[in-house]
């Protein structure tokens, strides 16, 4: 048992060792990129050039491809119980409200495209169960969640090449994500309510800047917060996490606007070939670049970060 320990720990500084090298390699590189661009057009803004660049060869180097399927994977087993728990906070909120209470839970539902192929039937009963599917919800949500904050625990540790974990480490610091996602889906109910309260109201002006305006300070602070929770080792700021935060905030408003064309359409095509299964390839697909988002922003920190150190 110890020999084999020993062994891929072994394996694991090797593969540090080479991933460092690259990283340097392709520093190199991308510096001298921008040297010569910046001698062919020197009125032009170069600095960020060359972390752009470096920023393009990590996927590679970091083999991200690997690390966005683990985590779309954990992130398929999250969502489910975690919008039947929003569901049910609803049913609270909006208690004596069914239709409007409906029309909340549809905003909710809809921000992930495919994502009603796999929880159609079970948001109403959550709205009508409230409590216990409540419960359920977050007990499921808390486990899933720990495994995808594993995941997405190792992959980070790989990005800043700080403390790489093992898989089944982390699962105290996945239920404090799980804590927060939950307390986020939460707020989110809630102020999906007040959306759908604006709209009863026929002040569908200052809905839309109110959904939007949540969705994007919302969506940075706990974006910002799970970078900094999951990202092992030590000597990093909130602050270094900013950038990717901010990158990653911005995909993810685009790829729900887009969703609504691109994922869609998608999950229409699929759904004539394979029947109501084909939805989930659509909500497979915006997971996997969400991830891949969530990735790139990490390593855009990562880069950032190293260069302002060296």
């Amino acid at each position: 048992m110890k020999t084999e320990q020993a062994e891929q720990a072994e394996v694991g500084t090797v593969e540090r060792r080479e991933r460092e090298r690259l990283s340097m390699l392709a520093r190199a590189r991308a510096n001298e990129r921008q040297d010569r661009l910046h001698q062919r057009f020197p009125r032009l803004p170069y600095r960020f050039i060359a972390p752009v660049v470096e920023v393009a060869a990590r996927p590679r180097i970091d083999d991200l491809a690997t690390h966005a399927g683990a985590l779309t994977y954990g992130s398929f087993l999250a969502l489910p119980p975690l919008i039947l728990f929003a569901s049910s906070v609803l049913g609270f909120v909006l208690a004596g409200h069914p239709q409007a209470s409906q029309q909340a839970v549809n905003e909710v539902v809809s921000m992930v495209p495919g994502l009603s192929s796999v929880v159609t039937t079970q948001v109403q009963a959550a709205v009508d169960g409230r409590v216990t599917l409540g419960v359920i919800g977050l007990l499921g949500l808390l486990w899933s969640a720990s495994g995808f904050a594993s995941r997405l625990r190792h992959a980070l540790g790989v990005i800043f090449r700080t403390e790489w974990t093992g898989l089944l480490a982390g699962r105290i610091w996945g239920s404090v994500l799980g804590f927060l996602m939950v307390a986020a889906f939460a707020a989110l109910a809630v102020f999906a309510g007040i959306e759908t309260r604006l709209q009863a109201q026929h002040r569908a002006t200052l809905a839309f800047f109110w959904q939007f305006g949540v969705c994007a300070v919302g969506g940075f602070v706990l974006f910002l917060i799970t970078y900094r929770l999951l990202t092992p080792g030590k000597g990093i700021r909130l602050r270094d996490q900013l950038p990717g935060a901010v990158l990653f905030t911005v995909a993810w408003l685009a790829l729900t606007a887009v969703g609504g064309l691109v994922f869609t359409k998608l999950i229409k095509n699929a759904t004539v070939l394979y029947g109501t299964i084909g939805g989930i390839f659509g909500f497979l697909a915006f997971l996997y670049a969400t991830m891949w988002s969530l990735l790139i922003g990490a390593a855009l920190s990562a880069v950032l970060m190293s260069r302002r150190r060296s």
